[in-house]
């Protein structure tokens, strides 16, 4: 039945005067609707970040198709107008051919390079940006954890994804390691762990990993493309171990730094101090003890994905819904190799 309305519909355009003129702009409409649908069926394809339709349509993706089928579409309208007249020269001719026709084959070319260089814009602003690799200092531990054991934490959450490394810094702080200027300046400061993870990073992205308290935060402060975790409250968390803690907050300050450093920035109201909480990765933690249901429940609210998944991509959102599962530390080699190995019991 559809068949036969869809056969006279299209019989009845055909017979219209104007017809041939669209019909190449129509074919273009339906082939930009098969490519979204066709992108769409690929991202939701992903077990970890399936995508509302509203999402898929306001993405980098959809949008890059979009620059694609009016950069077909504007070409058309550039080889549509002022044909040339007559046959197709021979080889040997074209020099001839060139003379005659010279104004509308100039105007072509204008056009296409026009349309070309918009559509090369229009690509590379729609295009991901590529993330840094963040240095993490072990700064100062707990007496429960070996920096061996943080160290295969890190290794083990750069096995699982492409897109950015953790590098690891042995090296314990002291105050020593920072010139006078520094540290008067860090004493001063209203944040100071902040300030010495400051002056340790030299302008690089930088995680900083310390058992003393921070003073006004809980467990993390974060200030451009640097963050300081402590473990200081040990109590607020517990019974999670320290490991599983700290693997959350890699994975947190990880993307908080890439959105600073790489992606723009923050959200305007990351992080900002409320009463109520939806459970979202930059949301801010009203009570301490929530802080265990926010890692138990680790998740991409559905803004945070369409955030992550316009400045990074794809790869990166589906790559941060798998880190913030845990399921990785879970893992029966991972778990084994944390208890048998670094003596770690995981609270979960």
């Amino acid at each position: 039945m559809l068949s036969k309305a869809w056969d006279l519909v299209f019989g009845y355009l055909k017979a219209r005067p104007w017809w041939g003129a669209v019909e190449p702009f129509v074919l273009l409409a339906f082939g930009w609707v098969a490519a979204q649908v066709t992108a769409f069926q690929w991202l939701a394809a992903s077990a970890a970040f399936r995508p509302s339709v509203a999402l898929f349509l306001d993405s980098y993706v959809s949008k890059r198709i979009t620059v694609a089928a009016l950069g077909l579409a504007a070409l058309g309208l550039v080889f549509k107008g002022g044909e040339a007249a007559g046959r197709e020269p021979a080889a040997s001719r074209v020099r001839a051919y060139w003379q005659a026709h010279r104004p509308l084959l100039l105007r072509r070319l204008v056009g296409v390079l026009l349309v070309g260089a918009a559509v090369t814009v229009g690509i590379r602003v729609n295009t991901p940006n590529r993330v840094s690799h963040v240095t993490v200092r072990l700064m100062s531990l707990p007496g429960d954890v070996t920096p061996e054991g943080v160290a295969y934490l890190v290794y083990e959450l750069n096995r699982r994804q492409r897109h950015w490394h953790l590098e690891v810094d042995f090296r314990p702080f002291t105050e020593e390691m920072l010139t006078s200027g520094e540290a008067e300046r860090c004493r001063g400061d209203e944040r100071p762990r902040l300030c010495q993870a400051e002056a340790l990073a030299a302008g690089e992205p930088f995680i900083g990993i310390t058992a003393e308290a921070l003073g006004g935060a809980y467990f993390g402060e974060h200030r451009r493309g640097v963050s300081v975790v402590s473990t200081f409250d040990r109590a607020a968390y517990a019974p999670l171990s320290t490991y599983e803690y700290l693997a959350y907050s890699l994975v947190l300050q990880s993307v908080s730094i890439h959105l600073d450093v790489d992606g723009g920035g923050l959200p305007e109201d990351a992080f900002a101090e409320g009463r109520r909480s939806r459970g979202g990765l930059f949301e801010f933690v009203p009570e301490k003890t929530a802080l265990k249901a926010a890692i138990l429940a680790a998740r991409l609210s559905p803004e945070e994905e369409g955030l992550l998944l316009n400045r990074f991509g794809s790869d990166y959102v589906t790559t941060c819904a798998e880190l913030l599962t845990m399921e990785w530390l879970y893992s029966p080699r991972v778990r084994g190799n944390l208890e048998r190995v670094f003596g770690a019991t995981l609270g979960r």
